[in-house]
């Protein structure tokens, strides 16, 4: 367990590793004392507590190791030009998102919501700025390898289906793995358990103008 401000000092949360006295403990908890008293920052289980005290080769010395953000955006800006105007719809972002972290991005409509969501997918590129996804700037990396990191590590949902007219259930979701190099046996039987999974199995061909909206 780490204490609420000791965490926050420390960019901690839970699962997190921090050492102490050269032996690991994940983070587990975070624990918010009164402010009269004046807690511990770090808990850890008494057991590990005594036989660390009692080993003359340890010190008190504790060392945070901080997990590498996924995203980390740095001076991120979008501006759109019309005639003689800059419409900025991103300015200057700074962001970093890690491992196990939930993102909502919020605010009116036309204030950069779903530009700031295709920068982070990659389906668009900032006007200045980087966009580390994985150690690699999005921002400046070509169009090839933009592709495959979409292809392999990206999920979409989009408001409306997004569906292409003219190929069944079966295609549309196949489309997926093309960009994949999925083998075409392997691609046909993971599209067969996809559309089983969600009951569709026998609605596989057809197109998605006779499927119902809840399909």
């Amino acid at each position: 367990m780490v204490d609420a401000n000791y965490a926050t000092a420390n960019k901690l949360k839970v699962g997190s590793t921090v050492t102490l006295a050269k032996t690991k403990f994940t983070v587990i908890g975070i624990v918010t004392q009164p402010q009269a008293s004046s807690p511990p920052e770090v808990y850890i289980p008494l057991a590990r507590a005594q036989a660390l005290a009692t080993d003359p080769g340890t010190g008190n010395s504790i060392n945070v190791q901080h997990e590498t953000p996924i995203y980390r955006l740095a001076g991120v800006s979008k501006i759109y030009r019309k005639g003689g105007r800059e419409i900025p719809a991103v300015r200057d972002l700074d962001l970093e998102i890690r491992a196990g972290e939930w993102l909502a991005v919020q605010g009116k409509t036309g204030h950069g919501k779903t530009t700031l969501l295709q920068i982070l997918g990659g389906l668009d590129r900032p006007t200045r700025g980087r966009v580390e996804f994985g150690g690699q700037d999005l921002a400046t990396a070509n169009e090839a390898r933009v592709r495959k990191v979409r292809a392999s590590s990206f999920g979409f949902i989009f408001q409306t289906f997004n569906l292409v007219p003219t190929l069944s259930a079966q295609e549309n979701v196949e489309a997926a793995l093309i960009p994949l190099g999925v083998h075409l046996a392997q691609r046909r039987a993971r599209v067969a358990a996809a559309l089983d999974s969600v009951g569709l199995g026998d609605r596989a061909q057809h197109l998605p103008g006779e499927l119902s909206g809840g399909q």
